[in-house]
Formats: structure tokens, sequence, C-alpha cells
């Protein structure tokens, strides 16, 4: 049973998985040696640790000026959306207008 643990963590699945790069049939063999061994789980989480920290040692940092612009964005979209609903609201009024003198005016 040891050997088979062992020849599945030589075997680089659980590398491929932690990143995505598995297919079906690997995801499902990982999974499976995920939940039946707890050797594997904790190699697995090692990894997942490992790979957080050398995402967050060389993360770039985002711009000072980014969070502003998005902000503005933000804001002008939101402003677009009231516009539009205030003219929504004032286009259904005339067509209720227009159609009540239609029938006024009619009979």
């Amino acid at each position: 049973m040891k050997e088979k643990i062992k020849l599945f963590l030589d075997s680089d699945l659980l590398e491929s998985y932690l990143l995505g790069a598995t297919t079906t049939e690997e995801t499902l063999q990982v999974e499976r040696y995920l939940s039946m061994y707890p050797e594997v789980r904790k190699t697995y989480e090692e990894l997942q640790d490992n790979l957080e920290t050398y995402a967050k040692m060389h993360a770039v940092k985002a711009p000072e000026a980014l969070k502003e612009r998005i902000l503005s964005s933000i804001n002008k979209e939101s402003n677009f959306k009231r516009n539009f609903y205030r003219m929504a609201v004032a286009a259904s009024f005339a067509v209720l207008i227009s159609a009540g003198s239609s029938y006024f005016f009619w009979n």
C-alpha cells in the first residue's frame, strides 16, 4: 500500500491537479487518492501552501491610480444606468399620455 502511495506521489499528478492541468480521468484518480489516503491529503495541502507562498512572493503590486480609475468607471456606469431608467420612465409616461389623448379625441 505504501508503495502505491509513493508511486502516486512521484508521478507528479498531484502537482498537475493543483495547477488544473489534468484530464478527467486523472482528476478522478487524484480525488480518489485524496479521499482515501491521509498522506496524500497532507502532501496536497503542503503543495497548496507552497504555491500560495510562491504566488505571494512574486505578486506584482497594482498601480495606485488603478483603484481610482476602476471606481470612476463604476460611477460612470451607474450614472448611465440611472439616466437610462429616468428616460425609460419619462418615455412610458409620454406613451400613456399619447394613448390617453388619442382615445379622448377619437371619442
